[in-house]
């Protein structure tokens, strides 16, 4: 009988990470994803669209072939996203890469059932290799960042949810500990929230 480790030689870890938010903001488990980031009751978007979709941020983690396109991991999961929301406009995607990390940006927005509009930011990174022993692999871990809210709200908590993304580092010092997986970063000004889909630290590149 052969015994199979997780984690093992043969089948590595997801990736440790870390990433900031903004103060109060808190982060718990959920199902279907790594964790679930949600701003404090009172702030925009809190109480959510209709009483039914809560403005939060998904991380989750997919893994994909390492020949694998950030642009077709993130068509792929805009087609998904359309076939639930037949209206779902396009606002913009880039591709590019937060520090040294290849990212792909992509805003949308569609109606709730509720009538009310929803926007929605994704943004796919490549974790990249953490030893010599990952060279040669057949797979990559894609993390998928996904924040919601209603489209009213998105000026104010759209800009948080890129410097979330942008604020993620990976390797063996962002050792998940249960208070410091996500930490809390300063309140940001509001000069920089003018761009609700920019970000300073995201530099586009070619595809």
């Amino acid at each position: 009988m052969t015994v199979i480790a997780y984690p093992g030689p043969a089948v590595r870890a997801v990736p440790a990470f870390t990433c900031t938010c903004p103060a109060g903001w808190t982060a718990a488990e959920a199902a279907g994803a790594l964790v679930v980031v949600r701003p404090p009751t009172g702030a925009p978007g809190a109480t959510g669209v209709g009483g039914e979709l809560v403005a939060e941020v998904r991380i989750e983690t997919v893994r994909v072939p390492a020949t694998a396109r950030l642009a077709d991991i993130a068509a792929a999961n805009l087609a998904r996203r359309r076939r639930l929301a037949p209206d779902l406009v396009l606002v913009t995607q880039k591709t590019g890469r937060f520090d040294r990390v290849p990212a792909h940006l992509c805003g949308a927005a569609w109606t709730a059932d509720s009538g009310e509009r929803v926007a929605q930011l994704q943004v796919v990174l490549l974790a990249p290799q953490m030893s010599p022993d990952d060279h040669g692999r057949e797979v990559a871990d894609a993390f998928v960042i996904t924040g919601v809210c209603a489209e009213s709200d998105a000026p104010t908590l759209v800009p948080e949810y890129v410097r979330l993304a942008s604020s993620i580092r990976f390797g063996t010092d962002a050792a998940i500990r249960p208070s410091a997986a996500v930490t809390a970063a300063p309140e940001s000004s509001a000069a920089t929230r003018a761009n609700p889909l920019d970000a300073d630290p995201f530099t586009t590149a070619a595809s």
